[in-house]
């Protein structure tokens, strides 16, 4: 008896040591490519100085241990060629999608790409053999009928190197930027790669006006010619279950009353805020902010399921004013994605003249309110009213990005004190300083207009006591 005690006591300290140890590690993706010990590449975790790549996945690529699904992307793995723990700064994953087979020859990738991981500063850990996983910040709606770029970049690493495990294809399958952030070369080699799926189901947003829409509408999503919409949410009414706290809108949703799978051209989303109770006679554009636009962008949604569209720059909500939406979209290539709306009074809906393409001209406005819906993102150290002392330092990431030829830089202090903020480019000259004085505690922006400078990435950094950060932004004309 005491024989098995010790034994059964083994066993559990075994377990104890697994779970605590290795497990986390060996986790396998639901879908990936190959998990074998093949050949070894810095790129791009190993390199200290910095690094981006870029990858290609074909459909047909992604297919152990069966064929991958459409769904929401919501983890991405990589398997390592080596052990270790490494600290890396300005770590950024994006992820896209094309019709492509092959990146484009002796350039970087410049279709659209979704920020959906970023850390100033992170620490990983790898194990030879095992994958290392990276949860996404924002889900990545993916379509297992299109290519999936994938770009991963670090601003610089500490030792000791962590080395990916990479697969010989044929074609352009990688192309690398080096030295950071110029373009490095191509060759046909793709990381070992996985990703985690979860279905597309309807989700709620956490505040919204309307949850029970009667009325299918095909403006904007169902126009195959193109349609603008301008919707006036008026103060107060996005209050179901409960009011939001000011905060900044990280995603948008729609009520979709019919549906099937559509692709658009040139979708643009603005956003505004304004004391209004009624929309002008015509398109709304005082102050209204790109928060997300693409050149081409399918989307699906469900019989009064919430269609969400995670944007590519946040946006500062007030909860006192009236909040403008503005969707333009050139070419639907369906007509049965439909939004459900709801009846109020005059004028709360402009309208463009269907079929017409892009731009869309003005045709008219009633009391049509969407149902609509936001996610509102409190910023560590963001107050939740205006005379709240922040509790960090924080430097946001510039929006818009990528701009032309203004964009918006926001930051906070905890404390008062001298505050330097200077924009430099890729070789490290300082170009232009934009904020050099002394500032009292609380949140600010900076408008920087970039008009006399060419297209390619820039950086900015925010200096105030002994807080420093830099982030990269990109300008394309």
């Amino acid at each position: 008896m005491k024989r098995i005690k010790f034994l059964l006591t083994v066993v559990i300290l075994i377990v104890i040591l697994v779970l605590n140890g290795k497990l986390a590690l060996a986790q396998i993706p639901q879908y990936y490519n190959y998990q074998i010990l093949e050949q070894a590449n810095y790129f791009p975790f190993g390199v200290m100085t910095g690094e981006g790549v870029q990858w290609l996945y074909t459909p047909d690529n992604l297919n152990k241990p069966a064929p991958v699904r459409s769904g929401v992307i919501t983890r991405v793995y990589f398997y390592m060629f080596t052990t270790g723990n490494a600290n890396f700064w300005n770590l950024t994953v994006k992820l896209g999608q094309s019709a492509i087979v092959n990146l484009p020859a002796g350039v970087l990738y410049t279709g659209p790409l979704d920020t959906v991981y970023y850390r100033s500063y992170v620490n990983l850990a790898s194990s030879t053999e095992h994958w290392m996983g990276i949860t996404l910040d924002y889900p990545f709606v993916y379509d297992s009928s299109q290519s999936l770029i994938v770009d991963v970049s670090q601003g610089g690493a500490s030792n000791p190197p962590l080395l990916v495990c990479q697969h010989a294809y044929t074609g352009i399958k990688r192309t690398f930027y080096f030295p950071y952030p110029a373009y490095g070369g191509q060759d046909s080699n793709a990381v070992n790669f996985g990703i985690d799926i979860a279905p597309l189901i309807p989700q709620t947003p956490p505040y919204y006006n309307y949850n029970d829409g009667t009325n299918n509408n095909t403006y904007p999503f169902g126009q195959t010619g193109g349609q603008r919409v301008n919707w006036l949410i008026t103060a107060g009414t996005l209050n179901k279950p409960s009011p939001p706290p000011p905060g900044y809108i990280n995603a948008i949703y729609f009520l979709m009353g019919d549906w099937a799978p559509s692709t658009f051209t040139q979708l643009t989303v603005k956003l505004g805020q304004a004391s209004l109770s009624t929309l002008p006679a015509s398109w709304y554009t005082a102050n209204m902010d790109t928060v997300y636009y693409r050149s081409s962008v399918t989307f699906s949604s469900t019989n009064n399921g919430w269609l969400m569209i995670p944007l590519d720059t946040l946006f500062a909500f007030d909860t006192s004013k009236a909040l403008i939406i503005d969707v333009q979209q050139c070419h639907a290539s369906s007509t049965s994605m439909m939004v459900l709306q709801s009846s109020g009074t005059p004028y709360t809906r402009n309208f463009g003249i269907p079929g017409t393409g892009c731009p869309v001209h003005y045709a008219g406005q009633d009391g049509q309110i969407i149902n609509f819906g936001v996610n509102i993102r409190n910023l560590v150290g963001v107050p939740h009213t205006r005379n709240t002392i922040p509790a960090v330092y924080l430097l946001e990431q510039n929006y818009p990005n990528p701009f032309n030829p203004a964009t918006k830089i926001m930051y906070q202090l905890p404390k008062a004190g001298n505050v330097k903020i200077t924009v430099f480019d890729v070789l490290g000259r300082e170009l232009y300083v934009l904020v050099n004085e002394f500032k009292t505690p609380g949140s600010y922006s900076v408008e920087f207009y970039a008009s006399e400078l060419s297209s390619g990435v820039y950086f900015y950094r925010l200096e105030a006591g002994d807080f420093r950060d830099v982030k990269k932004m990109t300008l394309v004309k």
